[in-house]
């Protein structure tokens, strides 16, 4: 039986997040039988190995280690090349993931074959001593900074222009099917901190693919020292240019508005939103988004299971950019975020989740004024 998934971690020390990341992993409600992790050791030279022999979890696993330290890209490449998942997951060796964490990224892919399914990640206060039995115990010092560029935006990623420099692998799937042949697989050319990931799934962008967003396959990251100096700047500044020497596009090249936000002597005048949403915006105008403000709008409010099943109706029927669909939805149904973020015309099809929590009440806030004085046209 082909396994449905197989979770991809490239690791380089951290031994002690290593451990209680895998042991997350165990408490999958997905059946053992239909999933595997394939660790790949990017020449760690902590004590990974005894971690990996006094492992005692009831899923498969693989254990590579690379001799020579490489690079994240390589190490990733390695895993999906000795995995044997419909469906990879690349998470990273410090994120907890919550029993249904699996369940969720396949529900989107069983729904959809062209789909980059991402999601955010929460960020923890403190390191565990040891998995919690109940991961609402774990106290979150943070959370995700794309919670926000999904209020000011869309909670429909597929919409974005930008969407591909959202998609961090930390937490990210996609069908093996679209890492078959030559140039599918990740650059190894990028070397050190940042952006393998974003040109990763530019690529699979620019072949066709959509960027969803599923907000209930969230991890949980554990802390550890990340200093942004001088030296990492450097390897995302040399990384940056390779990007750009690869993709010349103008969407491409405008990533350089984030130059400031890492570079340590600015880092804190500017923040990741500001910069990311300079980014969308320079996109929308290079697709010729703007004649988005000159259609009309219908703002839909969806507020329980009968009106998504009308919802779903009403969005399956849509057959052309005629005006701007802007969905308020109270019920968190995953089945309507899917159908809108798979549709052909989803670029025309605004999505706001009105029971996000986090942040306090940024995101509500937000929302209203983003709606505020439109006239509902309707409700079902």
């Amino acid at each position: 039986m082909t396994l449905k998934c197989s979770v991809v971690i490239p690791v380089y020390n951290r031994s002690h997040l290593l451990k209680i990341s895998l042991q997350s992993l165990n408490n999958q409600t997905l059946p053992k039988s239909e999933y595997e992790v394939v660790i790949v050791d990017d020449g760690s030279n902590d004590e990974i190995g005894t971690v990996m022999k006094g492992l005692n979890v009831d899923y498969d696993y693989k254990y590579i280690r690379l001799e020579k330290h490489h690079s994240a890209s390589r190490a990733r490449n390695e895993g999906i090349l000795r995995s044997e998942g419909a469906v990879i997951v690349f998470l990273d060796g410090d994120q907890i993931a919550p029993s249904d964490f699996l369940r969720e990224h396949l529900l989107y892919h069983e729904s959809y074959d062209n789909f980059l399914v991402s999601s955010y990640r929460t960020h923890l206060k403190n390191i565990p001593d040891a998995l919690p039995d109940n991961l609402e115990d774990l106290e979150i010092e943070r959370y995700d900074v794309r919670h926000k560029v999904s209020a000011m935006v869309s909670n429909n990623w597929s919409r974005l222009k930008a969407g591909w420099h959202l998609c961090f692998t930390n937490n990210l799937s996609v069908r093996r099917e679209h890492l078959q042949g030559e140039g599918a697989l990740f650059d190894e050319e990028f070397m050190g901190w940042g952006l393998e990931d974003c040109e990763f799934a530019y690529r699979l962008w620019k072949k066709g693919l959509k960027i969803a967003l599923n907000p209930r396959a969230f991890v949980h990251h554990m802390p550890h020292p990340a200093n942004f100096d001088l030296k990492r700047f450097e390897q995302w500044q040399k990384n940056l240019d390779l990007f750009c020497k690869k993709h010349p596009a103008p969407e491409v090249l405008a990533q350089r508005v984030f130059i400031d936000r890492f570079h340590p002597d600015t880092r804190n005048t500017v923040t990741w939103n500001d910069c990311y949403l300079r980014l969308e915006l320079i996109c929308e105008l290079l697709h010729n988004n703007e004649c988005f403000k000159s259609i009309p709008k219908e703002i839909i409010l969806v507020k329980d299971s009968k009106d998504v099943l009308s919802c779903i109706e009403m969005i399956r029927a849509i057959s052309g950019g005629d005006k701007m669909y802007c969905i308020l939805d109270y019920t968190d149904d995953p089945a309507l975020e899917i159908e809108i973020q798979k549709h052909e015309f989803s670029e025309y099809m605004q999505l706001w989740r009105m029971n996000e929590t986090v942040d306090g009440d940024f995101y509500q806030e937000l929302i209203r004024f983003r709606v505020e004085g439109a006239r509902i046209n309707k409700f079902f």
